[in-house]
């Protein structure tokens, strides 16, 4: 019967053999930690990164400091090139007036409730035109020279204007070109109500962003597309919650909610009616007040 020799297990081999083991993981344990730090760190990088690209896109493009000497005495069109029409209310009725000049907050010129009570301004340019009420200044001059005098922040709207509105996106090449959009011009409903241009806007968000425009009013219905009208001005503010745009910017609601916050299409308080545009462009300097 044979027996095998058991040799005796090499305790000082095997002790080497588990300290090279521990060795190797501990050197694997510290190559999949550094990967998980880089990893980590480029996503903190690319992050970092897409952040300062968001606020590189969205920087005011001019270095914009308000005069508010102008807002308390803005200069008004001559009457033989365009009238100026705001509104105020006096004694819970809605008056409009025709604007002479504003002077250190103050807006003076004649009260046409006496002759159209309740009417709004594109109702009387309707009825009379640009002639007939160059000849009502005329006779409100006459009637009542003192005219009327009230603060500017007591004016209204300068019309009730329809809601919704429809508006138009990248509908200009430039602009276009500066929000980074490709997408050719599109319509859609701006859901933002009309106000006063003193009105509080509320940001849904911390990045509000505004637009000053020049904004076109008919003032005869349009019929057909052909039809020529003609055309007030309102000076008008396009305020926009930049951050749900971008963050929504291919949903439909995004567009709709950014640009539609509640006051954020505030209307300066004049509406002018002119002459003729082509007369009113040539003009550069404005009268002192």
């Amino acid at each position: 019967m044979a027996y095998e020799t058991l040799r005796p297990y090499n305790l000082s081999s095997l002790t080497k053999n588990s300290q090279v083991r521990l060795k190797n993981l501990g050197r694997g344990e510290h190559t999949v930690r550094t990967i998980l730090q880089g990893t980590a760190a480029l996503l903190i990088a690319g992050i970092v990164g897409l952040l300062t690209y968001s606020l590189y896109l969205s920087r005011p493009l001019f270095d914009e400091h308000l005069d508010t000497t102008i807002l308390a005495s803005p200069a008004i069109a001559p009457s033989d090139q365009a009238l100026t029409f705001a509104r105020v209310v006096i004694e819970d009725e809605v008056h409009t007036l025709l604007v002479e000049r504003i002077c250190n907050g103050q807006a003076q010129g004649f009260d046409l409730h006496p002759t159209f009570p309740g009417q709004h301004p594109i109702a009387r340019h309707q009825q009379l035109g640009f002639d007939g009420l160059l000849a009502l200044r005329a006779e409100r001059k006459t009637t009542s020279p003192e005219g009327a005098t009230v603060p500017i922040t007591a004016l209204r709207q300068p019309q009730a204007f329809n809601y919704p509105h429809i508006a138009a996106g990248t509908n200009y090449a430039e602009h276009a070109e500066e929000v980074y959009v490709d997408d050719p011009p599109f319509l859609f409903p701006k859901l933002a109500k009309t106000s006063a241009f003193n009105a509080p806007v509320k940001a849904m968000t911390s990045h509000l962003d505004f637009e000053a425009e020049l904004c076109l009013v008919p003032l005869e219905d349009i019929a057909h597309p052909e039809q020529q009208v003609s055309m007030g001005l309102v000076l008008c503010n396009d305020v926009t919650d930049r951050w749900m745009l971008l963050r929504d910017l291919r949903l439909a609601a995004g567009r709709l909610f950014a640009r539609g916050l509640p006051a954020g299409h505030p209307l300066r308080s004049g509406i002018l009616h002119p002459d003729r545009f082509s007369a009113l462009c040539k003009r550069r300097n404005a009268p002192e007040c």
